[in-house]
């Protein structure tokens, strides 16, 4: 499946201003496997400056088109005590499509290290992808509205989430091969 980035989507659950604006770095990586201890691929790199609070903000970057493989997306915070600003990344409970993890050196985290580990475990953060799927890079395949696909990479259980007025008529699934793993599965959504 290729994947073609358009727009970073992260909640925003406190911010305060300080004595200088701040300005959030969104990198976007991919990896072949074995997350966080595999070696990340940089593909884009996107900045934002935090204007809102309570919000769900929708950041544009130049489209990417990812081919198979783990899709990382990282938000780097500046350290909040030097201008004196107050951020909470947006989060919930319901669930994330995989691992959300952290890596602070001023609070002792040195190693990307999984919310869970560290006391979060019904943390999940609010960072999505918005783009565009296409199997096989072919345009006969190519999906064209907001379906959310998880997990990434899948080794049983596929999930699809779409919007209420959207439904699935067939679903053709591929392995990294190309070859034809599962055929026309109904749906009611």
């Amino acid at each position: 499946i290729n994947f073609t980035v358009s727009a970073i989507k992260v909640g925003i659950k406190q911010y305060t201003a300080g004595t200088n604006e701040m300005v959030l770095s969104f990198n976007i990586y991919t990896l072949a496997s074995g997350y966080p201890t595999g070696t990340p691929v940089l593909v884009s790199t996107t900045n934002y400056t935090v204007n809102s609070t309570n919000a769900f903000i929708e950041i544009p970057i130049t489209p990417v088109t990812i081919t198979g493989g783990q899709i990382i997306v990282e938000m780097s915070i500046p350290d909040q005590t030097v201008n004196s600003n107050v951020f909470f990344p947006g989060s919930n409970n319901l669930g994330q499509s995989a691992d959300g993890y952290i890596k602070a050196a001023v609070c002792g985290i040195t190693v990307p290290t999984s919310l869970a580990s560290i006391g979060f475990p019904n943390m999940d953060l609010i960072l999505n992808l918005k783009g565009t799927a296409s199997v096989l890079a072919t345009n006969e395949n190519k999906v064209e509205k907001n379906i959310v696909m998880f997990p990434n990479p899948v080794s049983n259980v596929l999930n699809l989430k779409l919007s209420n007025s959207e439904t699935i008529k067939s679903v053709d699934i591929f392995d990294q091969s190309g070859k034809l793993v599962l055929k026309n599965i109904a749906t009611d959504k």
